[in-house]
């Protein structure tokens, strides 16, 4: 009888072991607190955005302040 409960025990806990759905749902949600927290500290503590603007506004300072180096297009 005792070895039946055994059995019946290691088999449940073995099935358990196997089933890694739990398992996965887990570090899912570990990969996405942290990519979360990535994506916060970037975009609002990171200045990303603040310096993503400042690049553009700069790139568009150095077009406009070149003036017509080409020259004219013969249009």
């Amino acid at each position: 009888m005792l070895f039946n409960y055994m059995t019946i025990a290691r088999d449940y806990l073995s099935a358990r072991i196997k089933n890694e759905k739990g398992i996965t749902a887990i570090e899912y949600a570990i990969i996405g607190v942290a990519m979360s927290s990535a994506l916060y500290y970037i975009f609002n503590d990171g200045n990303f955005l603040e310096t993503l603007r400042q690049a553009w506004a700069t790139m568009g300072n150095k077009i406009t302040s070149s003036g017509n180096i080409l020259g004219s297009s013969g249009a």
